[in-house]
């Protein structure tokens, strides 16, 4: 069959299904892959794959921008208490009193739309939360006229690689590139994970700091190799070891990599550096049930249950532990959402 020259995408917008399934079955001769007894058979199938493929194509092509932040209840009442400041809450990061700080910044961007250190900090806050959709709303209200901007980008990748949007992953990374090494870009337009690797590649090997190893971590990560993105955060760790992110993130590469009883080790620093981590605390519980170390998986869940008790991920992996450890008389607290019974049973205070 001659091939148009006329994209696929056009063609959909312009023809009738009934053409196209015409079309279809001839050019890629799809009776002898699938059974139709009819065009109008042919007719439903086309509709189907026409549907998906735009639905696949809205989301490749969603604005992150889109994001709208919402705000937590309080945030008036915080206001008049106190003034409070980003030192405040960066204290309260620092303490582990990560809901704190939330307040805490949420009050200063609902006084400042413009506070971008402010929307900086609230984004991180919430991905230690495992709260990736408020993160990258809080990130993308920082601008780039903000001093934060470049590492707003690079936090705002790892999240949308985390929501497993891979190119708007990639246009963050390429934003930063753009900010931090503006001659490696040049007028290029970045679309691919292979792309961006070798630039970062390239000037890893002049200048390997901290960020540029991030940067390539989470590259890695987005093309699925593991194994290389633990090796650079595991450098980025050299120049930066209290950075509680940075030990999480090496954890979970290590973890994605079939190395759960490494990861443990690096989930537990992050946890010392900062004991409020949810996140750190949550992938910890899983790499502990993929040890078949279940009574800590439990003890881990039920602390990130205090911290979230309305986190369904938390509740599901609670209900895998406690069955493998055939703890099946406590899956009715499961049920129920008991947490207080769960917590006096397995002495978690």
């Amino acid at each position: 069959a001659v091939v148009s020259t006329q994209s696929r995408e056009a063609v959909v917008s312009t023809q009738s299904t009934g053409d196209l399934a015409e079309e279809w079955l001839r050019d890629f001769n799809l009776e002898n892959v699938i059974s139709v007894s009819s065009l109008s058979e042919a007719e439903g199938i086309v509709s189907a794959w026409i549907r998906e493929f735009q639905e696949t194509r809205q989301e490749l092509n969603r604005d992150v921008n889109a994001e709208e932040y919402v705000f937590g209840g309080g945030v008036e009442r915080i206001g008049e208490e106190r003034e409070g400041s980003v030192e405040d809450g960066i204290e309260s990061i620092s303490r582990g009193s990560v809901l704190e700080a939330i307040r805490v910044f949420e009050t200063l961007v609902h006084r400042d739309t413009s506070n971008g250190e402010a929307w900086f900090y609230l984004g991180v806050c919430h991905q230690q939360r495992e709260n990736e959709k408020q993160a990258i709303a809080a990130f993308t209200n920082v601008i780039p006229e903000d001093e934060c901007y470049a590492s707003a980008q690079l936090s705002l990748a790892a999240s949308l690689q985390n929501e497993y949007q891979s190119l708007s992953a990639i246009r963050c990374l390429e934003n930063w590139l753009r900010l931090c090494h503006p001659n490696s870009v040049s007028g290029r337009s970045i679309t691919t994970t292979e792309e961006l690797k070798s630039i970062l590649l390239s000037l890893s090997s002049s200048s390997p700091d901290v960020e540029l190893c991030t940067a390539l971590g989470i590259t890695h990560c987005l093309s699925q190799e593991y194994g290389t993105a633990a090796q650079y955060f595991r450098t980025a760790l050299e120049s930066c070891p209290q950075d509680f992110m940075l030990w999480n993130r090496l954890g979970a590469s290590l973890a994605n990599s079939d190395r759960s009883s490494e990861s443990v080790g690096a989930y537990r620093r992050a946890l010392t550096l900062s004991p409020g981590y949810v996140r750190a605390r949550y992938n910890l519980a899983i790499a502990c049930l993929n040890l078949n170390s279940y009574r800590e998986s439990i003890e881990h869940f039920l602390i990130c249950l205090q911290q979230q008790p309305q986190s369904e991920a938390v509740w599901q992996g609670l209900r895998m532990a406690l069955t493998l450890s055939k703890s099946y008389n406590e899956l009715i607290n499961v049920d129920q959402r008991n947490l207080d019974a769960l917590l006096a049973n397995f002495g978690v205070s």
